[in-house]
């Protein structure tokens, strides 16, 4: 694979254990690609969602913020989810106002991406994460 397909693949494994809750092996996958690519978006965006879901919203916030306002430099998919990690880093931090204000502009910005449909729930209730089993997780 060459291009846009060789770096969707390259971010295969990583996604993967996010997605298994397998923190730390989620890390040494994309250590390398960040190593090659700091700037990368998908890269920015995956190492943030990572520290989302292993527990750590505060060190991916600052992240998010920075990929929601990049601006046409950024794909939208990248840009929206990134603005409803916002608004859900902000539920879980009890700033529910904050949190409103990130919902209403990814379905404001992206009306027509998924991450808008998910934002008009998060307008109508409070971002909570949900159960996971802590036997897979590796911290």
């Amino acid at each position: 694979a060459s291009g846009e397909a060789a770096a969707v693949a390259s971010r295969i494994p990583g996604n993967r254990f996010v997605a298994e809750g397998k923190w730390d092996e989620a890390q040494k996958a994309y250590e390398p690609l960040r190593a090659r690519d700091p700037q990368n978006p998908w890269i920015r965006y995956r190492l943030a969602y990572l520290d989302f879901s292993r527990g750590r919203p505060d060190a991916a916030l600052p992240v998010f913020i920075a990929l929601s306002a990049a601006g046409k430099t950024v794909a939208e998919n990248i840009r929206a989810q990134s603005l409803l990690h916002v608004g859900r880093i902000h539920d879980l931090a009890g700033r529910r106002a904050d949190a409103r204000k990130a919902y209403q502009q990814v379905v404001d910005d992206f009306p027509k991406l998924a991450a808008a449909s998910t934002a008009k729930v998060g307008l109508i209730t409070p971002y909570h994460r949900p159960v996971m089993s802590t036997a897979t997780n590796s911290r």
